[in-house]
């Protein structure tokens, strides 16, 4: 009886660890990608296909009352130099890269928001470029990003605006699809979020954009939100969750901006406003936990 009576004790010793552990444990890290890597990714199923000859644009773009950048709060950070590279960032600085060799810097970033970092590495620009961001600009505009988003980011390059044909330097991004973003010059918070909601569109490895749903969606409705948005159907959901941002930092996600109505566009707005992490709970949560294996995330 003593003997059962101890064993009893011991369980419940660590039944009460357990219980403290869990409501100590710090705020869970974002899930790493099981995508294949960006120079292995297969290509696209099905070509980026204009919308415009089908579908009005409400707007030439999205130019809101006030940005993005001046309602979106940056979390406290953490900044931490590395002393080397990460090879994601250093694949670059090869011929026919993005960055040459010696003008590269990497970091690693915690908001207070989420317990896991995030790697910014940051090319100089020479000479012949156009302007970069400075670090800590980029560091606050990836922090602007909500966390519900900023979450499916992977890395990001930070690099000095490119000219195409000669012309001027612009600024311009990009984002593949495991996550990794590419920010050219002096990429404003708007834009960041835009290329947040790619990143959010490939994390399981089946792009909503691609859906039967969010396609018929787009059948069905007759306007997308303005002229980039007509370009294909994945810049249609990155716009709308720019769109979307913005409607749910100023009430219920239903009342939109001045120049914006939900009609001609109803059902690409109910698709994408049902969707996990479209709530402001999630959004902008202040936590990048992410429940449940695959549930609207990594896999």
């Amino acid at each position: 009886m003593a003997l059962i009576q101890q064993r009893i004790q011991q369980l419940v010793l660590v039944f009460s660890l357990l219980l403290l552990y869990a409501h100590a444990a710090p705020l869970r890290a974002r899930p790493a990608p099981s995508l294949p890597s960006p120079r292995d990714a297969p290509p696209p199923a099905v070509l980026p296909t204009s919308l415009a000859p089908t579908h009005t644009t409400q707007q030439p773009s999205l130019a809101f009352p006030r940005s993005l950048a001046e309602l979106l709060r940056t979390p406290n950070s953490t900044v931490t130099p590395l002393d080397s590279i990460p090879p994601v960032c250093t694949r670059q600085t090869a011929a026919g890269g993005e960055c040459v060799i010696g003008l590269m810097e990497a970091v690693q970033v915690t908001y207070d928001d989420c317990g896991d970092a995030w790697v910014v590495c940051r090319c100089s620009s020479d000479a012949n470029e156009g302007p970069v961001l400075p670090m800590e600009e980029a560091v606050t505009r990836l922090g602007q990003v909500p966390v519900g988003l900023r979450r499916y980011i992977g890395t990001v390059l930070v690099l000095p605006s490119t000219a195409s044909g000669g012309g001027t330097p612009e600024a311009h991004a990009y984002t593949l699809t495991d996550g990794e973003i590419h920010v050219f010059g002096d990429v404003q918070v708007d834009s960041w979020v835009h290329e947040s909601g790619h990143a959010y569109d490939w994390a399981s490895g089946t792009p909503h954009s691609n859906s039967t749903a969010f396609l018929s969606a787009l059948t069905q409705d007759t306007c997308v939100p303005d002229v980039y948005a007509a370009t294909s159907a994945g810049e249609d959901f990155a716009q709308l969750t720019v769109l979307l941002t913005y409607t749910l930092l100023h009430g219920d996600g239903l009342t939109l901006p001045p120049g914006w109505s939900i009609p001609c566009m109803a059902n690409q707005w109910a698709y994408i406003s049902t969707l996990p992490v479209f709530t402001k709970s999630e959004l902008f949560g202040g936590t990048c936990a992410i429940d449940g294996v695959g549930k609207d995330g990594f896999s």
